[in-house]
């Protein structure tokens, strides 16, 4: 049985540009929201709650540390999500149900930002997918480790 344990990276400096870029956003549609109502006024508040997740998430992911604990053994390839040590999400699936695998990093802004994921696809055309999601970053050290770890 092979192992593979990795601490997901915060990605504080994701956070803080889309904060900045969302609070730019939300003072343009402020002036349009005092001038003019209507779509400018539902863009204003959307941009606000932006801005807020951002916050908030900035908040959740000082205090919580994620770990994921990736294991193949000759029949299942399984992984599961660790919040501060306490066991979140796990999931398995039996080898011989896979027909495909993809892997992708998505970038935005070259290096700055990158998000990654990897699909499996079961011979029920169904599929899994193993992403860092948006509050954390798997880095793009880490990812190499998983993809080369996966095959």
């Amino acid at each position: 049985m092979q192992s593979l344990k990795l601490t997901l990276d915060k990605a504080y400096s994701y956070k803080l540009f889309m904060l900045v870029a969302f609070s730019l956003f939300a003072s343009v549609m402020y002036q349009g929201h005092i001038q003019q109502g209507g779509i400018y006024s539902i863009l204003f508040f959307a941009a606000l709650a932006l801005c807020a997740f951002q916050i908030a998430s900035t908040v959740y992911v000082t205090f919580i540390k994620r770990t994921i604990d990736i294991n193949i053994d000759d029949t299942f390839i399984s992984w599961y999500f660790s919040d501060n040590n306490k066991n979140n999400k796990e999931v398995k699936i039996k080898l011989e149900d896979i027909k495909d695998i993809k892997t992708e990093i998505n970038y935005l802004l070259r290096n700055f930002y990158s998000s990654f994921q990897v699909t499996f696809l079961l011979n029920d055309d169904s599929e899994i997918v193993l992403t860092d999601g948006i509050t954390y970053d798997f880095g793009l050290k880490k990812s190499e480790e998983v993809c080369k770890f996966l095959l």
